[in-house]
């Protein structure tokens, strides 16, 4: 009798430390790589690299925004950090960047399925990322100095573009 509840408790315990290890196994997210976020050209490399993706596009959004609001700040801080009269060139490199980026994006937009299940989870993912409460809730985490900074950093990017005749676009338009 006595053998019979050991070999019970045995099995039981040796159930509930399985099952654990199961639930761990699969909710178990990869660890992501730390790119350098100085380099845009390394950051996407990174971004066309087989283990970017390989994730589920809820994660590579969810990762790619968080490096995207790094390299951003890193900019912000660099603009600043330079001479007055070296930050104007900075600012054409950056949007130069940024209208190859829209040009490449284009042309992958017009190959996109809009309706395929990715898609769709994507647009569900945003919905739920760009509420404003959330908005919010990002905005106010970052310290009040480097906010302010970036305020100025965009107007001066698009007083910038303007001067070139570029006319900036607004994300998601």
């Amino acid at each position: 009798m006595k053998t019979k509840k050991t070999l019970i408790i045995i099995v039981a315990a040796a159930a509930v430390t399985v099952s654990a290890a199961a639930i761990l196994l699969v909710n178990r997210r990869p660890s992501m790589p730390k790119p350098d976020i100085s380099d845009p050209n390394k950051i996407e490399a990174y971004f066309k690299s087989e283990q970017f993706q390989k994730l589920d596009p809820n994660e590579r959004m969810k990762y790619g925004g968080e490096i995207m609001r790094k390299m951003l700040t890193a900019r912000v801080q660099e603009y600043f950090l330079l001479p007055e009269d070296q930050r104007t060139a900075y600012l054409d490199k950056i949007i130069d960047n940024m209208q190859a980026r829209r040009k490449e994006f284009e042309a992958q937009r017009k190959e996109f399925d809009a309706n395929s299940p990715d898609a769709r989870q994507m647009r569900e993912r945003m919905r739920r990322e760009f509420r404003p409460e959330r908005m919010r809730q990002r905005s106010e985490s970052i310290p009040p100095q480097t906010r302010a900074q970036m305020a100025e950093f965009f107007k001066a990017m698009h007083r910038r573009a303007m001067e070139r005749g570029i006319r900036p676009q607004r994300p998601g338009r």
